[in-house]
């Protein structure tokens, strides 16, 4: 999988996967735990793909992998081989959101089909990750590259 660290969208992003809080929910979407929405445009971002984290102020790096993990979802099940995720701004660091993101994407995009030799039964994975966030801090390159060699190892061992 490639990953990039921008600090700016770019100008066409295939599917943009954002987090909402309890608190800053809007029309459609209330910020609960699990709660997903997914609105299709013709701005920047073709699909973008809102998910619920709960109370700001209890997000977990646990949470956001789990929301990221059921946004590879239905990217997958859309056949996006490339997604763009936004950092959120909470009390975590980060750092430790870059990593649950990259943690979340590599283990969610993995599926065993070494034998399967049909290719139209092959599941699509993500092949391109984006992380958007506006401030970027130093360690972001050393923590993608860990979590990368971290989720190869799990792979191996499935």
């Amino acid at each position: 999988m490639n990953v990039r660290i921008v600090n700016e969208l770019g100008k066409k992003i295939e599917f943009l996967v954002s987090f909402i809080a309890e608190k800053n929910k809007i029309e459609d979407i209330s910020g609960k735990k699990g709660e997903t929405l997914l609105l299709y445009s013709e701005g920047k971002a073709k699909r973008h793909f809102y998910a619920g984290i709960g109370n700001k102020k209890q997000v977990t790096g646990e949470i956001v992998k789990r929301a990221v993990s059921m946004a590879v979802d239905k990217a997958k099940s859309l056949n996006v081989r490339e997604i763009t995720v936004e950092v959120p701004e909470l009390d975590l660091s980060k750092r430790d959101l870059v990593r649950a993101i990259v943690a979340a994407v590599g283990l969610s995009s993995y599926s065993f089909d070494k034998y399967i030799t049909d290719k139209a039964r092959k599941k699509k994975t993500i092949s391109k990750l984006t992380i958007y966030s506006k401030k970027t801090e130093k360690g972001f390159i050393g923590d993608v590259k860990k979590e990368l060699i971290l989720g190869k190892n799990i792979e191996l061992v499935r």
